[in-house]
This record gives C-alpha cells, sequence and structure tokens, in this order.
C-alpha cells in the first residue's frame, strides 16, 4: 500500500466510524439540519494517530509538519492536527449539498479533496465549487448540464447553503447553478491564512450567460427578469462557505413544461457563442432587471443594438443599426421597411434622451421601454438561433448581409 493509500484509507475509517452508517449507506443523524462532526470527535478517534502518522509520511502532505513553523515565523493556514476533521466534515458537507448524503460521494468527496491538498502544496490551482442562485423555477428534480455547470432546481439543502452564507431572507423559490471557480494563488504553507481566495462577481460573464438563456427561452411578455440574485463559494478544504454575495431577489419565468425545458436546453447552448460579446449580454440583462428604470431600460437596449449591429464604422450608425436589425427580424421587404422606420426613430430618440435634448414622460418610457426591450430580446433570439454569422462580422459583411437578405458567407 502506498503513502497516499495509507493517508485516504485511514481517513475513510474514522469517517465511517464517526459519521456513516453501514446498514443503510448513509450519513447518519447527525443531529444538525447540515451534518458536522465536532472536531473532538475526530481527534479522539483511536486511528487520529495513524492518520497523522501516515500524513507526515506522505511525499507531499509531509510538507505540512510541523503544525507551526517556528523557524520561519509561520502559522500553518492548514494543520495536521486539525485536517481530518476538515476534510471529514468538508466531506459531509459537499455530499448533503449534492443531495447524495451517501457512503459512496463522501468516499469521492474525501479523495478529490486530499488530491486537491496535494496539487495546493505543489503550487497547482484549485477548483473551488460555487453555487449561483437564479430567480427562474425550473420543475422538480431538473439537471441541466451546461458549458458552466449543472442548472437544477432548488433542493431543500440550499436553504442551510443560503443561511450559511448570510442570506437574511430565502425566497424559497429559484434555481440554482452549480458551477467552479479555480483558484490560481492559494496555499496551505504560509502564515498570512490558509491563501488568497477572490470571489468571482454576481456578474461574472459565466453566470450571466445562463441568465441570458434564462432570457431568451422564456415565453412571458413583457420578459421577467433572470439576473442572478446570489453567489456562494464553498470551503474549499472544509465545510460551509468561504464567501457570499447577494443582491434583491427578483422571482423570474416559471419553466413547468417538458417543451419550455428542452427550450431552455436549446439556448443554454446557443448562448455560449464566443462572438456573442459580454457588453451586449450585460446589458439585455440589466434591461429586463430594471422593473422601474424605463429610461434606463431603453438605453440598456440600444447599447445591445449597437454593440452586435454596429460593427465597424461609426459613420451612419443609426441608419446601418436599423437597417441591420430590421432584416434580422423580418424576412418580408414590407415589413423590413417598417421595423427600420420605427428602430431608426427610436435609435433616434435615445441619442436625444441621453444628450439631454429629450426627457421622456413616465408614460411614455414606460411605451418606448416595452416595446425597445421587445425588438432586443426578439433580435437577440433571431440573431443566435438564425442568422450567429452577423456576430462579430465587419461592417462590410453586414451590408452584404442587408443587400443580399441571407446569411453571410
Amino acid at each position: 500500500m502506498t503513502a497516499v493509500d495509507a493517508v485516504l484509507e485511514v481517513l475513510r475509517q474514522i469517517a465511517s466510524d464517526v459519521a456513516l452508517d453501514g446498514s443503510t449507506g448513509t450519513i447518519r443523524d447527525l443531529g444538525r439540519d447540515v451534518p458536522f462532526v465536532r472536531p473532538a470527535s475526530i481527534t479522539a478517534h483511536p486511528e487520529h494517530a495513524v492518520f497523522l502518522e501516515a500524513l507526515e509520511q506522505d511525499p507531499v502532505l509531509g510538507k505540512l509538519f510541523p503544525d507551526d513553523d517556528e523557524s520561519r515565523g509561520w502559522i500553518r493556514g492548514v494543520r495536521p492536527s486539525a485536517l481530518a476533521s476538515r476534510l471529514i466534515n468538508g466531506a459531509l458537507w459537499h455530499a448533503a449539498m449534492q443531495g447524495q448524503p451517501i457512503v459512496e460521494v463522501v468516499d469521492a468527496w474525501l479523495e478529490s479533496s486530499l488530491n486537491s491538498l496535494r496539487g495546493v502544496i505543489n503550487g497547482h490551482p484549485l477548483d473551488i465549487p460555487v453555487l449561483v442562485g437564479f430567480g427562474a423555477e425550473l420543475p422538480p428534480d431538473t439537471r441541466i448540464e451546461t458549458p458552466w455547470g449543472t442548472l437544477r432546481s432548488r433542493q431543500p439543502f440550499d436553504v442551510p447553503v443560503l443561511a450559511a452564507c448570510g442570506a437574511e431572507h430565502d425566497p424559497g423559490w429559484g434555481s440554482i447553478l452549480e458551477s467552479h471557480v479555480t483558484q490560481h494563488e492559494w496555499t496551505v504553507l504560509a502564515s498570512d491564512g490558509p491563501g488568497r481566495i477572490v470571489s468571482p462577481s454576481l456578474d461574472d460573464e459565466r453566470w450571466q450567460r445562463v441568465a441570458l438563456a434564462l432570457l431568451l427561452a422564456q415565453t412571458d411578455s413583457p420578459a421577467k427578469p433572470t439576473r442572478p440574485w446570489f453567489l456562494a463559494m464553498m470551503q474549499p478544504l472544509g465545510h460551509g462557505s468561504s464567501s457570499g454575495s447577494f443582491r434583491q431577489f427578483r422571482k423570474g419565468p416559471v419553466f413547468s413544461e417538458p417543451v419550455e425545458v428542452k427550450a431552455l436546453e436549446r439556448w443554454l447552448k446557443l448562448v455560449k457563442d464566443p462572438q456573442l460579446s459580454a457588453i451586449a449580454i450585460n446589458r439585455a440583462i440589466s434591461m429586463t432587471s430594471r422593473l422601474t428604470d424605463h429610461v434606463d431600460a431603453f438605453i440598456d437596449a440600444v447599447i445591445v443594438w449597437e454593440n452586435i449591429f454596429g460593427t465597424g464604422d461609426v459613420q451612419e450608425l443609426g441608419f446601418r443599426v436599423s437597417m441591420t436589425m430590421a432584416c434580422v427580424l423580418d424576412t418580408d421587404p414590407e415589413n423590413r421597411a417598417g421595423l427600420q422606420q420605427e428602430i431608426k426613430q427610436l435609435y433616434n430618440l435615445r441619442s436625444r434622451v441621453v444628450h439631454g435634448g429629450r426627457p421622456l414622460a413616465s408614460n411614455e418610457a414606460q411605451t418606448v421601454r416595452e416595446r425597445s426591450q421587445e425588438l432586443t430580446v426578439d433580435a437577440l433570439r433571431s440573431v443566435l438561433g438564425t442568422h450567429p454569422n452577423v456576430l462579430g462580422a465587419s461592417s462590410q459583411n453586414l451590408v452584404r448581409f442587408v443587400l443580399g437578405g441571407g446569411l453571410l458567407a
């Protein structure tokens, strides 16, 4: 048996004795909503001394010794004496978070965490699990694999996760993206704690692309907001969360039928198009999230138009944007002509509003916002679903597209 196996095997033995039920193959009832074993119970286990001995003999994990490196004035960020407790409770936490509180999943997390720890000691990046919450509702037990993680319906365990991250209110609604972030600077050896963990923004492009798919897949009109409302980073080598970010929760669309979930799966594949810029994505999400800021939502909409259809030359920008957008929205020449005029008028109105020449009354602002938002969502659907070659195209190619009425070569 190798030293690596020795560490893992004794760790599994301790975990089995203090937290797992061999007869049922599940985590025991440990008297808490979130499974947790008191560290003293783990360090008092007869095999804990064997664990520390195997740990010290491991060619990589042995670098954790001594607990404190007094010769360098270091206090270990991860101490050998506390490591078994951190790894076992971390495995219990993650297994429960996945909704799979079973022995096999706990064992898999123990092995994964040990391997991650070895990688960190050797200077390798660390993958840290992240949960991102959305206001869109999915059917129970839904799991959709996306390029950015697994989008799923809420689970009972999400309630204590939110509480552990500092959420003051749980809306009891929505969906969760299970993802991860990679930390390239993380140490367990120095005295500056367990390493620098930089929390990603709630407006990270990965989550924003998921939000855009939720926007494009819905059939509600006007579209309901889909911006992510919370982000929780899990402890990479322990129990619970390391950070949480929140904004006001807003109810989003409801996907209750299989055909609606299928449509969402399709849009989740389409929105990964690398030619679709972060600006267009962020402004589309911002547009639908502004429930009462109608002028700002209107401005967001036109920024999306410019970003997608205004590539290159800025001369006659309003004309080129309106022409290309009209061609994307409809195939009938007469309808295109009407759309071009409408979009051009909205574009010019935006310019007057932005430059202080045309304030909008509240009722007019809402009407303009609703129409510009409708045009924006329809245009994004058409571009991603039918005309993806428009994305990132030069101004010359956009002119050819308009004149030819077909896809770009």
